[in-house]
């Protein structure tokens, strides 16, 4: 489970204001990490249409 982001970091800083109780802080990475992965995609086709 553990991995470097694609910039070789082990440690991002997530801020949420999502209440605690349903914060958990494994699924709140987990699904940033996934968000960001289809940014990546997004950013890499637009700019392969240009």
């Amino acid at each position: 489970m553990f991995k470097p982001t694609r910039d070789k970091e082990w440690e991002i800083a997530i801020l949420t204001n999502l209440p605690p109780s349903n914060a958990q802080a494994a699924k709140i990475t987990e699904l940033y990490r996934h968000r960001w992965s289809l940014e990546t995609l997004f950013q890499t086709v637009t700019e392969s249409e240009k």
